[in-house]
């Protein structure tokens, strides 16, 4: 990835649905030139074009951080286990004091209680769970909220 690539990802990250035309324009390049290399960085995985969706739109208006320590050797099966329910965006293996780190969105506290009593606690492996109430998401997806 050279210099233009990181410009180009960079102009895509503060508008992902930008035109090739718009983004050679800014860029200072031409239009195929934007072409190629965003389908390079499609092609190898470098770049994903993704829809990042306002979650208190959706009326998701408690975010919650769980910091989640697991059984010697099963942070992976948790963090896959963790990956199959909707009610979490982001699931991520750590390191430090915490083995798996998950980020959820939830109508309500009683929401969020019922999924720690149903299916959080309930996943084989799970030693201990903290949460955190996120109080302002201050800048996701590049973007400062």
């Amino acid at each position: 990835m050279d210099e233009l690539d990181r410009k180009l990802v960079a102009a895509l990250r503060g508008d992902g649905r930008r035109s090739n035309v718009d983004l050679a324009r800014h860029l200072g390049v031409s239009e195929g030139t934007v072409r190629t290399r965003l389908g390079r960085l499609r092609n190898n995985g470098t770049l994903k074009i993704l829809a990042v969706t306002d979650h208190r739109q959706l009326g998701l208006v408690v975010p919650v951080l769980f910091s989640i320590q697991t059984e010697v050797g099963k942070a992976e099966p948790v963090a896959r286990r963790l990956t199959e329910f909707d009610e979490l965006e982001l699931v991520e293996l750590v390191t430090g004091n915490y083995d798996v780190v998950a980020v959820g969105f939830y109508r309500s506290n009683d929401d969020l209680a019922e999924f720690l009593a149903k299916k959080l606690w309930k996943v084989k492996g799970i030693r201990k769970i903290d949460t955190a109430h996120v109080l302002r998401i201050v800048k996701l997806g590049g973007r400062l909220s």
